[in-house]
């Protein structure tokens, strides 16, 4: 592995721990109050001091480098993969639970509240042969 692939490796674990701190903080913030999600202040120095750590550690020995920061994304989207797919499941079960009950009780185009409409045909005379 080159330096440029293990710092590539370092960036996108970065960016995979980042996104999952975020999403967490947005959604479970909302369902349970946050509370298995660790507070910013936390999160921001463990996520510096790992992601500075791992930069020296790849530009130093790239392939150890790369290797770890692959192993912590993993490790993160493993740690906190049951409940992102629990609340993706259940954002889903309630769209489609809102879909199929609003589907059952009514009509989705509803022509209640429409005036009937005039159709004027002009009337051509017929032409026949003869």
């Amino acid at each position: 592995m080159s330096t440029d692939q293990a710092q590539s490796a370092v960036s996108l674990s970065a960016f995979v721990v980042a996104a999952v701190f975020g999403y967490r903080k947005l959604v479970e913030q909302g369902i349970q109050g946050g509370s298995g999600v660790p507070t910013t202040g936390h999160f921001i120095i463990g996520f510096g001091f790992t992601y500075v750590l791992l930069s020296l550690v790849a530009q130093g020995a790239p392939a150890l480098g790369g290797m770890m920061a692959i192993l912590v994304a993993t490790g993160d989207i493993l740690a906190n993969g049951k409940p992102l797919v629990d609340d993706v499941t259940k954002a889903l079960n309630a769209t489609r639970t809102a879909t199929s009950s609003s589907a059952g009780t009514r009509s989705p185009v509803s022509f209640a509240g429409l005036a009937p409409a005039t159709l004027t045909v002009a009337q051509a005379p017929l032409h026949t042969q003869g």
